[in-house]
């Protein structure tokens, strides 16, 4: 994998190629740790197992204190080119559904500690804005990364983001309103566990 990390009182990105897993991992004394699905499969129930589960074994036996986190990503656009998206029957809705029931089974079955609701957030801003938030159908332009880095900074720091002054300059101050009120909506009301 490819490590990148910002070291204390730097401001670039230090970035390392071929690095094992594990060496990331043991790296630091971490806080937090994420995990992810890639896009494609996200909505593929089969394809966490076993994996996810024995990634968050490994996390939590050599990061104990670590919170151990999963970062649900989001459905992708409506007219999205990839050819992963007839996974979904080429429908944002039933991705976003698959998805969703993919991260919870999969969150609840590796004991994860907290899902980041990114997924949700995005779905929800669409309703509200549209199909604005990629720069090619499924990677996230700076609204996207904005409003999925929202529900990371809730999520982790405790704290509301509509009390965050930051704003992205070429972004109108009622959309970035609108991407705000999103995340801090989607980490209030989480993504819906199974009874």
């Amino acid at each position: 994998y490819e490590y990148e990390i910002y070291l204390p009182f730097e401001t670039e990105m230090t970035r390392a190629n071929e690095v094992a897993l594990h060496e990331a991992v043991e790296d630091e004394e971490w806080d937090v740790i994420t995990l992810q699905q890639c896009s494609p499969l996200s909505g593929i129930r089969e394809s966490y197992a076993p994996y996810l589960s024995e990634l968050a074994e490994y996390c939590r036996m050599v990061q104990p204190k670590a919170k151990i986190m999963l970062h649900q990503t989001w459905a992708y656009d409506k007219n999205c080119p990839l050819e992963a998206f007839s996974n979904y029957g080429r429908s944002q809705q039933e991705m976003y559904r698959m998805l969703t029931e993919a991260y919870v089974d999969a969150a609840l079955e590796a004991e994860i500690d907290i899902i980041i609701p990114s997924g949700r957030a995005w779905q929800t801003a669409r309703n509200t804005i549209g199909d604005i938030l990629t720069i090619d159908g499924y990677h996230g332009n700076d609204m996207g990364c904005y409003l999925a880095s929202a529900c990371f900074y809730e999520m982790i720091f405790g704290r509301s983001i509509l009390e965050n002054s930051f704003e992205l300059p070429d972004v109108d101050k009622g959309t970035m309103e609108i991407l705000k009120i999103c995340a801090h909506t989607a980490v209030e009301k989480g993504i819906m566990m199974k009874q």
